[in-house]
């Protein structure tokens, strides 16, 4: 073993790194151009399934659900997947650092593949249902591991503007396309919701394996080397669990879950069942989210996690905490606007298909335009972001 890798392996020691940014580290030793070059591609091709994915998820969920003939439970499922969606995120960025990004990637690709099989496959709400909440699931874990694996292989200065490209450059092609699918797809003659989804399960291994298949030679690289430092010291299983647990701060999780199911459900279920706000659970279950379950949660993250998924440094950052909130606002805003935007032009409007996908998509291309015109200034003109970030918040509020 070099002397460079045996200091870097005390220092992983030193200071207790989790394996999985161990690995990464390593691996970047191992990266070649060519590798880059390969990782690169195979990220816009990866990106690419998704965009599709996304472009055409919604009108054919609204699909699903009418002609299964549970369209009122539509809201309520998909308030639970967004639920899902933000606490996979904290959840699969923890699993990056705890066991790697080829092995997080893995199981993102399993669960959305698996869950699109199990919504196409499914006769009954039930099971569609389950299928569309392990997608959401692995979606939200793609979503961040995308971002993890762009920000290993970029440096900060094009790190905006090639996640902006990565994620959203493709929305323009798709923009007209998708809108033409869907259509098609929902034709009588057309495959239907059924085929779409299992179309894009299948598509999903080839477009996402490429990425796993490059990440997982260069750690078997760098594992050769001797560049990683793997603590080989054998623990009973039990031990194991818990080590795993403590790593991902499944109790951090737990609470984060607990927070937002009893936030965003009342909202959600408002009208949609037998509840109401005039009754007493509703309102009970807002109330013990905001006084119990969010203070038990700032306090088990600053003061007993030991790898909390919030340390107490972010909390006491004016600058993550002001992001986090603007971030908290929009993904509300955007929950409760876009799933019931959707069903109502499917519901209330007589616009086709691909014109109703059309007008959905008017946001998604917006932000993709601006995404990556903001990149490309950030990466010629190196500026810095709170006049930006209050000029676009200015401007969303107008608008």
């Amino acid at each position: 073993m070099s002397n460079e890798a045996t200091t870097r392996n005390h220092l992983d020691d030193r200071y207790n790194t989790q394996l999985g940014v161990r690995k990464v580290i390593a691996a970047q030793y191992a990266f070649s151009s060519s590798s880059i070059t390969l990782l690169s591609v195979g990220i816009f091709l990866a990106s690419f399934i998704f965009a599709f994915d996304q472009g055409t998820n919604s009108y054919m969920t609204n699909a699903a659900f009418n002609e299964i003939g549970h369209s009122r439970a539509q809201l309520a499922v998909l308030a639970a997947s967004s639920i899902i969606n933000a606490t996979g995120k904290p959840f699969f960025g923890k699993l990056l650092n705890v066991v790697g990004r080829p092995e997080s990637l893995s199981i993102t690709m399993l669960c959305m593949s698996i869950g699109y099989f199990i919504s196409a496959a499914s006769p009954t709400i039930i099971g569609l249902s389950v299928g569309r909440c392990l997608w959401q699931l692995g979606n939200s874990g793609f979503q961040i591991a995308l971002q993890v694996v762009i920000a290993d292989v970029t440096n900060l200065r094009y790190r905006g503007l090639f996640s902006a490209i990565a994620g959203s450059g493709w929305q323009f092609i798709l923009f007209y396309f998708a809108g033409k699918i869907v259509n098609k797809a929902l034709s009588p003659h057309g495959v239907g919701w059924r085929g779409v989804f299992c179309i894009e399960a299948i598509f999903f291994v080839p477009a996402i394996l490429p990425i796993i298949l490059i990440l997982f030679r260069a750690q078997n690289k760098a594992n050769k080397d001797g560049q990683i430092n793997v603590r080989e010291t054998k623990v009973p299983l039990q031990e194991k669990c818990y080590n795993f647990c403590s790593d991902i701060d499944i109790v951090g999780l737990y609470f984060l879950l607990g927070w937002l199911v009893y936030i965003f459900l009342p909202i959600v279920l408002t009208g949609q069942s037998s509840m109401e706000w005039d009754g007493s659970t509703l309102p009970l279950m807002v109330i013990v989210g905001v006084t119990v379950i969010f203070p038990s949660f700032i306090y088990w993250e600053s003061h007993n996690a030991v790898h909390p998924i919030l340390p107490l440094r972010f909390l006491l950052n004016r600058t993550i905490i002001s992001t986090c909130i603007i971030n908290l606002c929009d993904f509300i805003s955007f929950s409760l606007s876009f799933n019931t935007l959707t069903q109502f032009i499917y519901v209330a409007t007589d616009y086709n298909d691909a014109s109703a996908l059309y007008l959905t998509s008017t946001q998604n291309l917006c932000l993709s335009f601006f995404a990556i015109a903001f990149g490309l200034l950030v990466s010629i003109y190196q500026m810095k972001w709170k006049t930006p970030v209050v000029i676009a918040l200015l401007v969303r509020m107008l608008g």
